[in-house]
């Protein structure tokens, strides 16, 4: 009897997140992702601990930093995710030549952004500190932090188109490997540079931005030499990486461009919320800074699931095998929030100690607090509706997720937060909270769009092959359903 019972949960359960065999794949890609993002962030958290000891003050330059580092990232990441929806789809369809020319093409556009931006960090650190804070002393602490951290940034685009490249051929070992053994430098260096140890200059920050570039570089270095020992051809080709052809990159640019449109204008959208948090209080930048620490951490088991989805479903579809692709798009978006809403539970318990390691207190570990509860339930949507859209670039559909999530935040978060932060004039809390609004608009379309299959877009042959009969069968599909 209880045989019985059990059997048909267990076959609803794996019709939601798939069988043992899909589980197991799923496993094998995201769990090096997530250990990598996993053990980047945990030295991350201890690094910020460390600039914790320098004082509030401190610890708000280094978020304020981190805003236009975030910009940054947000400047390439369109780049960059328009080659991995090329990388996975060509990896499925079997074409290395197709691989190496999309390499190419993404690592020169993403090292063009990166020469500007680092350019306006190294050259200009103040006049960009001061677009997201009017406080002067946090300026002057934070620009030469930021001046030395500029240098990293063409080398960080390295490090991420060939991180792109490797997750999407099913090659994540290698960057457990890489990942590990580059934070270990970092934290090393940390120690050594922010607090004098050993004989080396106490620097205090600039001991902290230099461990970052030099813990960059390593990883580089890294990476090369494991392509070297393998005989990578796919990296270390490189005349093979700029023998592009027209209709390759209009279809780059073509797919590219709404991603790029996304990152631009939520990256503009988001320095405008930045100029309204980084305009509260001291104690609550810190907080807030602490908190994108936290949240960082949080975002490890979310990456693997991530890295898992672009790799299967792209090589899916790339592949011609539309309906696979489907079933584990969908799959995959159920895992998403239980996973990370199970990592939030876990986390909520030990969120006062965990703050007082970072060195708040008083009104900034009140905030802290608050801000941890909070995404508990929040932090499981917003990372859900980031997963579906990457799912659906990774199948081809760069335009759907870029309207909803531009449009969101312009038409529902910026005025609420502007509303509240500047003329309004609410406490902190209540400004903060207003920020993940949109994402409980966002889920209900995306999870409407995602069963719709109307994002199954392929760019190899096999898949546009296949695509007829794939419509067909979702037509037949919402035909008996209605």
């Amino acid at each position: 009897m209880l045989l019985r019972s059990v059997l048909p949960i267990k076959t609803r359960l794996a019709s939601i997140y798939g069988d043992r065999a899909f589980l197991l794949r799923v496993a094998a890609i995201g769990l090096p992702i997530m250990l990598q993002n996993l053990f980047v962030n945990t030295t991350s958290m201890v690094a910020t601990m460390m600039v914790g000891t320098l004082g509030e003050r401190s610890m708000s330059a280094v978020g304020i930093s981190g805003q236009f580092s975030g910009l940054f990232f947000a400047g390439y990441y369109g780049f960059l995710s328009g080659g991995v929806l090329f990388f996975a789809q060509f990896f499925g369809a079997k074409d290395e030549d197709g691989i190496r020319r999309a390499y190419g093409l993404a690592l020169s556009c993403m090292l063009v952004v990166s020469v500007v931006f680092a350019g306006a960090a190294i050259f200009a650190p103040a006049m960009v500190l001061g677009i997201y804070t009017d406080k002067q002393e946090i300026i002057n602490t934070g620009a030469e932090y930021l001046r030395i951290i500029g240098f990293s940034f063409p080398l960080q685009v390295i490090v991420a188109t060939i991180a792109g490249l490797l997750r999407s051929t099913k090659r994540v070992i290698v960057l457990l490997v890489s990942g590990v053994i580059t934070q270990l430098v970092n934290l090393a260096l940390n120690w050594l540079l922010i607090y004098g140890h050993w004989g080396f200059p106490q620097m205090g920050l600039r001991g902290a931005a230099l461990s970052a570039v030099i813990s960059v570089a390593v990883n580089v270095v890294i990476l090369y030499s494991i392509a070297v020992c393998q005989r990578d051809t796919l990296i270390l080709r490189i005349k093979a990486h700029y023998r592009w052809n027209a209709a390759l990159v209009r279809m780059f640019f073509l797919k590219s461009a709404p991603i790029i449109a996304n990152e631009v204008f939520y990256g503009g959208g988001m320095l405008m919320v930045n100029m309204v948090l980084g305009r509260q209080e001291e104690a609550s930048i810190a907080a807030l800074t602490v908190f994108r620490t936290v949240e960082r951490f949080i975002f490890s088991f979310y990456s693997g699931l991530t890295g898992a989805s672009g790799v299967i479903v792209g090589s899916h579809i790339g592949a011609g095998e539309l309906g696979e692709g489907y079933r584990a798009a969908r799959r995959l978006a159920f895992l998403s929030p239980t996973l990370i809403f199970i990592v939030c539970l876990i986390i909520l318990p030990f969120r006062d100690p965990l703050l007082r390691l970072f060195s708040l207190t008083g009104t900034a570990h009140a905030y802290g607090m608050f801000m941890i509860l909070l995404y508990m339930v929040a932090g499981t949507v917003r990372t859900t509706t980031y997963l579906i859209n990457e799912t659906f670039r990774s199948s081809g559909e760069t335009i759907f997720g870029t309207a909803l999530e531009v449009g969101s935040l312009f038409l529902i978060t910026l005025p609420a937060i502007w509303f509240a932060g500047v003329y309004l004039k609410l406490p902190f809390i209540a400004v903060f909270s207003l920020l993940f609004i949109e994402d409980f608009v966002r889920i209900f379309i995306m999870f409407r769009y995602l069963y719709s299959g109307r994002w199954v877009k392929p760019v190899t042959e096999q898949g546009q092959t296949a695509l007829f009969q794939f419509r067909e069968d979702m037509r037949k599909r919402r035909t008996r359903k209605a």
